[in-house]
């Protein structure tokens, strides 16, 4: 097996550190638009409840089934929290992508106890900071999606049991 040259394995950290940052940029197209989806659903219970339920000809209610209504807003604040986590761990990425932390040959205690186990298979190949921040980017994503769906269908039955 041929052995890999300096100027090669420079080449594919270059070639990932672009794949990364592309990858990155996508995400940060699409993240606000679920933040702002998110935003947007938390006031739709308040408004259906007080515009729309007078309009289809039903009496007012002093009861809203609120046991849909609070998980759906909690999720979605979670949803919009993770959303949060995203942009900073994004930025925080990119600031390691570009350098901005020290590649480091041995760890602390804290380092191999807590982060090496999330960044163990590139943890020759990056700074620790690249490799926990990326976890932690896709990590905020998936929350950010999940708990908005979740936080959706909520209030979706929430809105069933109103009306």
């Amino acid at each position: 097996m041929p052995d890999v040259t300096e100027e090669q394995k420079e080449k594919q950290e270059k070639r990932d550190q672009k794949c990364t940052l592309k990858t990155n940029a996508e995400y940060q197209k699409v993240v606000p638009v679920i933040m702002n989806l998110a935003t947007a659903s938390l006031v739709v219970p308040v408004v259906f409840a007080k515009d729309f339920r007078p309009a289809l000809n039903q009496p007012p209610s002093m009861h809203f089934p609120l046991e849909w209504a609070i998980p759906g807003w909690v999720l979605l604040a979670l949803s919009l929290f993770c959303g949060c986590i995203f942009h900073v761990a994004s930025a925080k990425l990119v600031k390691a992508l570009y350098g901005g932390y020290e590649r480091k040959t041995e760890t602390t205690f804290l380092e191999s106890v807590f982060v090496k186990p999330w960044c163990a298979r590139n943890w020759n190949t990056k700074t620790w900071q690249e490799s926990a921040y990326e976890r932690l980017r896709d990590v905020s994503v998936g929350g950010l999606v999940a708990f908005f769906v979740l936080g959706l269908i909520c209030l979706v039955v929430f809105l069933a049991a109103l009306f």
